[in-house]
């Protein structure tokens, strides 16, 4: 028999669960982000380094700019498709 947290790895989710995840996620990110804020210079897929990160009131003010509009985009639901 699985447990619950067993159950949620193996559960397939849903595109509209993953979407509403996405928009939910998005809005906390856009409430928390700060000039303190470190941003992952390495992809999702590498082992993160210290020195591989930099905080967000470091990037030129278009980077910051475009971070903000891309969450601000997925927080209203603007997003049709996603790689994992």
């Amino acid at each position: 028999m699985q447990t619950n947290s067993q159950q949620e790895t193996t559960r397939q989710y849903t595109d509209g669960e993953i979407r509403q995840e996405l928009i939910e996620q998005a809005k906390k990110d856009l409430e928390d982000l700060n000039s303190d804020t470190l941003i992952s210079l390495s992809s999702a897929k590498e082992i993160l380094k210290p020195d591989e990160n930099i905080c967000f009131g470091d990037l030129p003010l278009e980077h910051q700019e475009g971070i903000r509009q891309g969450l601000k985009s997925i927080a209203r639901g603007e997003v049709s498709r996603w790689e994992i």
